[in-house]
Parts: structure tokens; C-alpha cells; sequence
């Protein structure tokens, strides 16, 4: 009888997984994947996105990592800042989801020009627990979403979440700790 028991909670769950949309598996990806360093991120990388309110519809998505413009002034070679990398993504709902998969030169324009207009935006990127930053899109000094990074098997895993009470676009209105993407990186493209 035990067995029969463990053979049909067995397959509830394989049913289960199998009926989950892409952002619920990406959710649970992300909740069994391990800590990242930015050593290891170091580097650019293309997927997909699946937001909240369409959680099947595959966006194709481009991640990687800026020299952030820290200090303009040149204050001398013993006193200058240290460098700053900040770690962002593209997401393009309005394009193929397999956009950034090729042409890593002509990709790496774009995210340039793009990621450059929105760096003050961003925070510097922290490693506690995991590779995480934040993005202040107003900026009025409160963070709008939480981005955390982790590895799972051979992906990088992104979970953004809302940090603010307030009506995310399309995503709706959203309580801190709410979900509004997932993501998933597979290719590596520098």
C-alpha cells in the first residue's frame, strides 16, 4: 500500500510540473538554484523572460554587466574610486524571443545604448545572498525591483520581484515580495 501511495504522489507531481507554466517553472528552478558570484556571471548571456500575466509567452532577453561611470572628476591616481561594474538585462517583448541569441557585436551595441541611459538607475550589484541589484526607475530613491540571480544545472535563473506597493505597467498593481518575471539564461555570447 505504501508503495502505491508513493507511485501516485509520484506521478500527481510529474502531472503537476507538467501542467506548470514556464514562469511557475522558472519559480521553482529559481528556488533550488545555488548562490552566484559576479566572478562566475562575469560575461553576457541571451534567454527568455516569462512575465506574470503572460506566463507562457517566451521574450527574448539579453544579461550582462557595465562599467558604471562612477566618478567624473578626475581626482588624482591616489585617490581614485575603485571601478564599478552593475549588472542589468534587456528584455524585448516587442522582437523575436531568440533576438540576442546571434550577432553578440551588434547585440552588445544595443545593450550598450540602452543599459547606458538607464545605469543611474541601477544599483551596484551585491553578493548577499546571491547576486542581486535593484532598479529605481523614477529615481526618487526607493527601489521599484529586486533582481536575484542564481545558477540552476547549466542556466542563470532571474527572479524579479516588485519592492514597492504600486501599479507595475502591465504587470498590474503589485505587493512587495510579488513576482512580476522570471527568466532564464542559456547562452553565453562573449
Amino acid at each position: 500500500m505504501k508503495k502505491i501511495l508513493t507511485l501516485i504522489t509520484f506521478l500527481m507531481s510529474c502531472s503537476a510540473l507538467a501542467s506548470a507554466t514556464y514562469f511557475e517553472r522558472l519559480a521553482s528552478m529559481h528556488a533550488r538554484g545555488s548562490r552566484l558570484t559576479f566572478k562566475e556571471f562575469k560575461g553576457f548571456y541571451s534567454g527568455r523572460c516569462f512575465n506574470s500575466y503572460q506566463p507562457d509567452r517566451p521574450i527574448g532577453a539579453m544579461l550582462g554587466y557595465m562599467q558604471s561611470s562612477a566618478d567624473a572628476t578626475e581626482v588624482g591616481p591616489g585617490l581614485s574610486r575603485p571601478i564599478e561594474y552593475k549588472v542589468s538585462a534587456i528584455v524585448e517583448g516587442g522582437s523575436t524571443p531568440g533576438r540576442f541569441d546571434n550577432n553578440f557585436p551588434a547585440n552588445k551595441q544595443v545593450y550598450d545604448r540602452i543599459i547606458k541611459r538607464m545605469l543611474v538607475n541601477v544599483s551596484s550589484y551585491v553578493e548577499s545572498p546571491t547576486l542581486s541589484f535593484t532598479t529605481d526607475w523614477e529615481p526618487d530613491g526607493r527601489p521599484d525591483i529586486g533582481d536575484e540571480l542564481v545558477t540552476y544545472q547549466n542556466y542563470i535563473i532571474e527572479k524579479a520581484t516588485a519592492l514597492i506597493a504600486q501599479n507595475y505597467q502591465q504587470h498590474g498593481f503589485k505587493k512587495p515580495g510579488e513576482v512580476l518575471y522570471m527568466c532564464y539564461y542559456f547562452k553565453k555570447l562573449d
